[in-house]
């Protein structure tokens, strides 16, 4: 996955290449890809950089090694797993976002997946409570602030009292969903957008996420982490059509919208009155086939 990944980037970027350390039984592999991620960097010297660990520090640890490596010489930065792939927008509305929204404390992060196309009306950019890891990007100033705020070993219904929250009627089955994943990420499970969103919660920002999706994942087989299964949502690699973002840059901002995870993770917002759940994936769709059979008489 990793040299077909590398193969796909632009040409004119700086790349930063982390190479985690085997697992018992993984050795193999992981050789594999270190060879793959030497050879690139031997063919693009000067563009390249390369760090190859020892030993294996996990996924957070692996992550925030790198960081901190990276963030020796960048202020900002777009992370891509070997199994994340895009189209050719995504770089180019990372760009736009990185720059736009810098000094923007409200964002904590950009993400490139988004199941927002379900809604109806284009060019539009949402407030969205949780970091999506397939392709994003940040900032060190962000990540200064990630590394200062710790998550407890234990959590209660009082963490969505944050100011983030105001003005949102928070579900119940959101509360128990995060608390679930906040618990099992200090003592089950090894990965950083859970620590990674609990901070930005902390700190009271959100993430940025686009209307349409410009990444997907192709990692659903024995080898991966944690995505074993692929969701009903996720888009294939052929359907990320690239689109423009010129209209997209003058749009608002929307904020606490819950279109964020369609799975299970909706809230319901004052604002909107809908109902939380699949039954709000629902009405979405619903009412963007009405609209469009609506545009397609008018037309």
């Amino acid at each position: 996955m990793l040299a077909e990944l590398l193969e796909v980037l632009p040409n004119d970027r700086l790349i930063y290449i982390h190479v985690d350390g085997a697992k018992v039984g993984d050795e193999f592999k992981v050789e594999i890809t270190k060879n793959i991620a030497q050879d690139f960097a031997r063919r693009h010297k000067g563009r390249v950089f390369l760090h190859c660990q020892d030993k294996n520090l996990g996924n957070r640890g692996s992550f925030d090694f790198a960081l901190d490596w990276i963030y020796k010489f960048e202020e900002r930065v777009i992370l891509l797993e070997e199994d994340i792939r895009f189209n050719e927008t995504f770089f180019s509305f990372m760009d736009w976002a990185l720059a736009r929204f810098e000094s923007d404390s409200k964002i904590f992060a950009v993400n490139g997946f988004s199941s927002l196309g379900i809604l109806p009306g284009p060019n539009r950019v949402f407030c969205s409570y949780t970091l999506r890891p397939w392709g994003f990007g940040t900032w060190k100033s962000r990540w200064e602030i990630y590394k200062k705020i710790e998550m407890p070993s234990a959590l209660s219904p009082e963490l969505f009292t944050l100011p983030i929250f105001d003005g949102v009627t928070v579900t119940e089955q959101f509360k128990t969903r995060w608390l679930c994943r906040f618990e099992r990420s200090m003592n089950q499970i090894d990965t950083y957008d859970y620590p990674w969103t609990y901070a930005a919660w902390t700190y009271g920002s959100f993430h940025l996420a686009p209307y349409k999706t410009f990444t997907t994942n192709i990692g659903y087989d024995n080898d991966s982490l944690h995505t074993f299964t692929k969701p009903f949502f996720v888009r294939s690699l052929s359907s990320l059509k690239s689109y423009s973002i010129e209209g997209l840059k003058h749009k608002r901002l929307i904020k606490h919208l819950g279109f964020y995870d369609v799975t299970s993770d909706l809230f319901e917002t004052k604002s909107l009155g809908l109902v939380s759940g699949r039954s709000q994936f629902l009405i979405a769709k619903i009412y963007s086939l009405i609209l469009r059979v609506h545009q397609s008489f008018s037309a």
